[in-house]
């Protein structure tokens, strides 16, 4: 399903299946997103500033430049999940257990300082810029 460019702000949205869906440049600021799933979706540039995404699966989701902001991520699934240029400022429940699952985290923006030097010290090539796949 393709949901690029609607507007889904303050929506209830819990357990919602948006697995292989297309959510580009769409509003999900202070959406209820806890337990969705998200994998293999496209999210480059969403708003998901405020969003409880508690427990929810982005397993293998792009999220490239997308918001962050003050986003709840606890128990929040991100394996293999493309984090390029994403905006974290206050995110909360965010831990290095995992970022140490993502594919990148390459120019991401305001990760918290402890996370940042967590995974400068441990896992610094996902600060890299990602290889292209073919």
């Amino acid at each position: 399903m393709d949901f690029s460019y609607e507007t889904l702000s303050g929506a209830t949205l819990s357990n919602a299946n948006f697995n292989c869906s297309g959510l580009g440049h769409t509003d999900l600021s202070d959406a209820y997103l806890q337990g969705a799933t998200f994998c293999d979706a496209t999210l480059n540039c969403t708003n998901l500033y405020g969003a409880t995404l508690t427990g929810a699966d982005l397993t293998g989701a792009i999220l490239s430049e997308a918001t962050l902001k003050e986003a709840d991520l606890r128990c929040a699934i991100l394996q293999g999940a493309n984090l390029v240029g994403v905006i974290f400022r206050e995110a909360q429940g965010l831990t290095i257990e995992q970022l140490s699952r993502v594919k990148t985290l390459y120019k991401t923006i305001e990760l918290d300082e402890h996370l940042l030097k967590q995974v400068t010290q441990r896992y610094p090539d996902l600060l890299k810029a990602p290889e292209e796949e073919p």
